[in-house]
Order: structure tokens, then C-alpha cells, then sequence
């Protein structure tokens, strides 16, 4: 999806569709709950910093799947293997790898990001 269209419901929903995106898993990537994204989804407002920053997912995404599928391939045999993929189902290990994508890391990098969210958080009560 490029820039110059501004993000409304109709063309997230028709991103999220063409991609096979759950609202619940791009809810997991944007760091809100699934009913934001049924929110968003639907006709309700979208704020202009919430555009943005759906807009640079998307756009990330996008250039990201455009990468080679033999190095993709390679990538995650790797990364697997380094982060224990075989701690997870296959269900979860897509998740996990798309949700990575999403955010521009490697799987191991995003469960390392979520683990220190979640200390941090702990820390804070």
C-alpha cells in the first residue's frame, strides 16, 4: 500500500484480507487489543498518529515480504535454530515469525523485545 493513500477502514480491511492477516494478529503487532483493529476496521475515526504508524507497518511489511524466498527460507532455518523453534507449535512459531516481520526483527529478536516489555512492565507494579 503506498503512501500517498491515506489509511481508512476500507483499505486496511482490504490489506489485512489480501494478506490473510487475522484483525487479532495485526492487534498483537500495533501493541492494542484485536477490538482497536475491529475498531479501525470499521467506521470509526482513526487518529493521525495511529494512521502513521499503521501506515509504516504496512509499508514495512510489504517491502519486507518482497524479500527472496531462498533467503527468507535460509533466514528462519537459522533463526530457528538459534531461538528454539522447536519450543513452539507450528500455529505459534508463524506467529511468532509474522509478528517479527511485522516489527523489522528476527523472531529472536522480537521474543527478546517481548521478554524485557514484560520485565519492564513487571518492574513498574
Amino acid at each position: 500500500m503506498e503512501d500517498h493513500h491515506e489509511i481508512n477502514a476500507k483499505r486496511l480491511r482490504e490489506w489485512l484480507t489480501s494478506r490473510h492477516i487475522t484483525h487479532k494478529q495485526f492487534a498483537s503487532i500495533m501493541g492494542v487489543a484485536a477490538t482497536t483493529v475491529d475498531g479501525w476496521c470499521s467506521n470509526k475515526e482513526i487518529g493521525k498518529n495511529r494512521k502513521r504508524k499503521i501506515q509504516k507497518t504496512i509499508n514495512d511489511y510489504d517491502r519486507r515480504s518482497r524479500t527472496p524466498s531462498a533467503f527468507r527460507t535460509r533466514l528462519n532455518l537459522a533463526v530457528s535454530y538459534a531461538t528454539g523453534s522447536h519450543l513452539f507449535t507450528p500455529g505459534q512459531w508463524e506467529e511468532i515469525c509474522r509478528a517479527a516481520t511485522f516489527m523489522g526483527l528476527t523472531p529472536g529478536e522480537f521474543g527478546h523485545n517481548v521478554v524485557m516489555h514484560h520485565i519492564r512492565r513487571r518492574k513498574k507494579t
